[in-house]
């Protein structure tokens, strides 16, 4: 099984699929009302602007179907009100041929505080371990970001190490330390149904 044969999955709240055509004015929707905890850690929301947003969706989009991609873009929509509440997936510091992935993820600001960014992380770690038979998952973050720590800690992702000077702060300029942590055996996770629908191939 690839990945670029995902369809989608889902969850008991959510489902995520690849990013395609039209995806762009929600996503950019939640990037505005999310910008006051965006800009202090992701360097690409420095530019929240519509038509940044529309030529991210075109490249996703065009690299899912000619399956040419060095990053896999997915969202997250959730079930109840079918609104695209985050932009994740698997970045570039992911690694097919070693069976790495690296999950990035933020959320939408309105759905803080329900688990619901654990649930994504916990989705996409399931799906690559089990699924694509990944080695290994792992999530990159600086030391000072409190809440993507305790995201990684309630997947029970482990520490691995230190990155040393590994990103720039956005606040600063300056160049900062980060957390890796990564999980290797799914039976580490907390319990979610997760269920996989994969084209053909």
């Amino acid at each position: 099984m690839k990945i670029y044969d995902l369809i989608q999955f889902e969850t008991p709240r959510l489902m995520l699929r690849p990013v395609q055509l039209g995806d762009e004015h929600q996503i950019n929707s939640a990037i505005n009302k999310s910008l006051k905890v965006l800009q202090r850690w992701m360097p690409w929301a420095s530019d929240p602007s519509l038509e940044t947003t529309v030529e991210f969706v075109k490249k996703a989009a065009k690299g899912w179907d000619l399956k040419n991609l060095d990053e896999f873009p997915m969202v997250a929509i959730y079930k109840k009100d079918n609104k695209i509440i985050s932009a994740t997936g698997f970045n570039e510091k992911s690694s097919i041929d070693n069976g790495i992935f690296e999950i990035g993820y933020w959320l939408d600001i309105d759905y803080h505080g329900q688990g619901l960014a654990t649930e994504i992380v916990t989705a996409l770690t399931k799906f690559a371990l089990e699924g694509l038979k990944a080695n290994k998952v792992q999530i990159s973050t600086q030391v000072d970001n409190e809440n993507s720590i305790a995201v990684a800690k309630r997947c029970n992702f482990e520490l691995e190490k230190v990155q040393k000077d590994y990103s720039r702060d956005c606040l600063t300029g300056e160049l900062a330390d980060s957390y890796l942590y990564v999980c290797k055996d799914y039976n580490q996770l907390s319990e979610l149904e997760v269920a996989w629908e994969m084209g053909e191939g």
